[in-house]
């Protein structure tokens, strides 16, 4: 009796379809085409046209952690006999949010906790790859994070009270004049194998840290009206170790 694939109706997982041997129309010598096209796509196509399998495909194409799979997962496919040079070199951010629902008033916040999860799950999954200086870089995430926020004034190692903080939200009252709050933030990182006492020593120097910085003359005048917030975040490798609003 002869046999016929599967059709993979709601499945948008590649690895899953291809270890099933489900049905799957290659698309893969896109891959190239998209990589001449430019930086950023945006893909329009109706519903079922397969928008998702082929970004889930991208992601296992791209990702390193993937690596050794290619052949298995792209055997037979075009692309595995026209391979490009970016194929499995980078750590990819992959964000699904048909998975974030709810009420309308919940929405917000089942936004915010998907994208916790989802980064969460990618500091695991590329932890290994981190290195000695990874502390600098996540600073410099931090600032470019915070400059996405347009009610402030993100201004990174700011000198106060004779010593720099890591990041002094300022309200721009001159165009938000609303504005209530503003903060300082304080990052410490620690590295993986780091005691629970290194971790417990470095958290009380930034917990005093932050509040030499809050003693500062000039913190009054940058603030203004606003009620200020010492905000200590302290990191382990890539995972977020603990963090809270010191008062």
């Amino acid at each position: 009796m002869e046999q016929y694939k599967g059709i993979p109706y709601g499945i948008s997982n590649f690895k899953q379809l291809r270890r099933e041997g489900l049905y799957f129309v290659d698309k893969s010598l896109y891959i190239r085409k998209l990589e001449e096209s430019g930086h950023f796509l945006f893909l329009i196509r109706p519903r079922r046209f397969g928008k998702s399998i082929f970004l889930n495909m991208l992601r296992a194409y791209y990702d390193l952690n993937d690596a050794s799979h290619f052949d298995t997962l792209f055997d037979g496919l075009w692309i595995k006999e026209h391979p490009t040079p970016e194929k499995s070199v980078y750590q990819v951010i992959y964000f699904d949010f048909s998975r974030v629902g709810g009420k309308i008033d919940e929405l917000s916040k089942n936004f915010n906790e998907y994208c916790g999860m989802m980064l969460e799950s990618f500091a695991d999954r590329y932890e290994s790859y981190y290195y000695e200086g990874f502390a600098r870089d996540v600073q410099g995430f931090m600032n470019a994070l915070l400059n996405l926020n347009p009610y402030y004034l993100t201004a990174p190692e700011v000198e106060l009270n004779h010593g720099y903080c890591d990041f002094f939200l300022m309200p721009d009252l001159a165009r938000y004049p609303m504005i209530e709050h503003s903060y300082i933030l304080e990052l410490k990182y620690l590295k993986t194998d780091a005691s629970d006492d290194e971790a417990q020593n470095q958290w009380a120097e930034a917990v005093d840290q932050i509040k030499h910085y809050a003693e500062g003359p000039k913190v009054r005048l940058m603030i203004q009206d606003t009620q200020l917030h010492l905000i200590v975040v302290q990191i382990r490798g890539c995972k977020l170790e603990k963090m809270e609003e010191i008062w």
